[in-house]
């Protein structure tokens, strides 16, 4: 029996082209603006229409394909809870050997035992006592200037920048060092000459009596409470009496605070203040040009400030010397200092 909807040929071949006229039947498809689950016909293998949306879209059985739309995002679109996306799948390949037959196909992501991905980034890795090679690859490190040694981190635990100076010299804690007396690249000892001409009289002085007063080693240690040892002592004697002395060393200023050509004696206090005491015998000297001189050697006192950088110290004749001149006794005193 003919359908009434036949008209004209409905065979057409591959490539033909469209006339004017040309015979076709209708695909219909029933309209379904809320697509839903429910069946629009009795049983499986049953023949049935096709449903579209109020626009003629045909609507396909839900599949994977439906869920492309969700996973396709645009630019700076906000993460919201639910979202979907797509799995991506890798190779776990411990050996991080190739996957692929050749250059330009396609290759799985690799992964290793615990699932971090590999990637090439060129050799920056060498191995422990590899010789440098010319060319070769590193990662540079980069550091912030700060002119002045300060903190880039807000708190004890937080990330911080490595700093630099001006010169892009790396800035470095070495624990107590910066806040100490304790020396880095120093070599050698530390030496100084402290000299005294004392104010003596120009005349005669009893044994046993001071002379010049209470003396000042000024800056014989190299700072404040520092510490070294007295050495050397050079006596010139210009009046050549070349008597025997005796010098008192102190750390701090005695309390006695005796004038020249006072009487030498103890004051209660000045004990704990005592260093050492060096003696100047008569047969040290040596008489030359009208002089007389004597120099004392390896001495191997040791010595320390307190409270300053100063030494003190009183010189005491044993003999009864004759001074021409106020300026007849001149002393240098050799420290190794600490």
């Amino acid at each position: 029996m003919a359908s009434p909807f036949v008209k004209g040929a409905l065979t057409y071949r591959a490539n033909d082209a469209y006339e004017d006229k040309d015979g076709g039947s209708i695909l219909l498809g029933v309209r379904k603006d809320s697509p839903t689950a429910a069946a629009l016909v009795d049983a499986d293998s049953d023949l049935s229409p096709v449903i579209v949306d109020q626009y003629g879209r045909l609507i396909m059985v839900a599949s994977s394909l439906d869920t492309l739309d969700n996973v396709v995002k645009t630019e700076d679109a906000a993460h919201s809870s639910g979202d979907q996306g797509v799995f991506i799948v890798a190779v776990r390949n411990d050996a991080q050997g190739t996957l692929v037959g050749t250059d330009g196909d396609y290759a799985p992501f690799s992964v290793n035992s615990v699932g971090h991905l590999l990637v090439s980034v060129g050799r920056v890795e060498v191995a422990e006592d590899d010789p440098h090679v010319n060319g070769q690859r590193g990662v540079t490190i980069f550091a912030v200037r700060r002119d002045a040694a300060a903190s880039s981190a807000g708190a004890d635990g937080d990330n911080a920048t490595i700093n630099v100076d001006a010169s892009g010299r790396l800035w470095t804690h070495v624990g107590a060092i910066d806040a100490g007396e304790t020396h880095v690249g120093e070599v050698g000892g530390n030496t100084t000459i402290v000299r005294l001409n004392p104010t003596v009289t120009a005349g005669a002085y009893s044994a046993n009596d001071v002379v010049g007063g209470e003396l000042t080693l000024t800056n014989a240690m190299r700072v404040s409470g520092g510490s070294g040892v007295l050495h050397a002592i050079t006596v010139h004697d210009a009046a050549a009496q070349n008597v025997a002395l005796d010098i008192y060393v102190f750390d701090s200023a005695p309390a006695a605070n005796l004038a020249d050509n006072a009487a030498w004696a103890w004051t209660a206090g000045d004990e704990d203040k005592f260093l050492g005491l060096v003696r100047v015998a008569a047969s040290d000297y040596v008489s030359a040009a009208g002089d007389g001189f004597v120099t004392l050697r390896n001495l191997g006192l040791p010595v320390k400030a307190n409270g300053s950088a100063n030494l003190y110290c009183y010189i005491v004749t044993t003999g009864t010397p004759t001074y021409a001149a106020t300026t007849d006794l001149t002393l240098s005193f050799g420290f190794l200092r600490d």
